[in-house]
């Protein structure tokens, strides 16, 4: 008898040791926390399959973002210039004053702040950029060189620099083409109203 009464305790230490030991090393067997699994499992529709592309569609979009370009993304059709607009072959900045040119028959046309072609208005002139107001909103135009002449001119800018101050330069934006001699003649009458009144 006295086996028997030791028996017992044994065998119910034993079962509550195996029961911890479960407990602790394979909690996945029982089912605390099965609620919110199942709830979740359910409320998850399934992903419908990706369509698939052709290889010119890879291509094609590929090439719109191209991968070292800073922006990565194709340009809006505002840069590219399809809005009717003459396109913008350079801006000229200088002490004072400010030009957008644009392409012209026959001769390029200097646009100021404030100004307006095509229906739409100048509302900043930036070193590198134009940004005008119109039918279409607000579009911001950056230089561009013609195409038949994008392979000879280098993609720098260039700067002539008058006299030692910075704030005293003019700026060219990437030229594309010999500026028009109305041009040459407002500029040179700048440069020489400069130079009497710094004297």
């Amino acid at each position: 008898m006295t086996i028997s009464r030791l028996l017992l305790p044994l065998f119910l230490c034993c079962l509550l040791i195996g029961v911890i030991f479960r407990v602790v090393f394979a909690p996945d067997t029982f089912p605390v926390g099965r609620e919110q699994d199942i709830v979740a499992k359910t409320t998850t529709p399934a992903t419908p399959p990706l369509p698939a592309f052709t290889s010119e569609e890879a291509v094609k979009v590929i090439l719109a973002r191209p991968l070292f370009a800073p922006r990565r993304r194709p340009a809006p059709v505002s840069e590219m210039g399809h809005i009717g607009l003459p396109r913008l072959t350079g801006i000229i900045t200088g002490p004072g004053d400010r030009k957008a040119i644009f392409a012209g028959e026959p001769h390029s046309i200097a646009i100021g702040a404030g100004e307006s072609i095509e229906g739409y208005t100048v509302t900043g002139i930036e070193a590198g950029t134009v940004t005008l107001n119109g039918p279409e909103g607000i579009i911001t135009l950056h230089p561009q060189r013609a195409a038949n002449n994008a392979a000879a001119i280098p993609s720098q800018s260039t700067t002539t620099d008058l006299q030692s101050s910075p704030s005293d330069q003019i700026h060219m934006s990437q030229p594309d083409e010999q500026p028009s001699q109305a041009i040459i003649d407002a500029m040179r009458r700048q440069l020489l109203g400069t130079q009497r009144t710094g004297q």
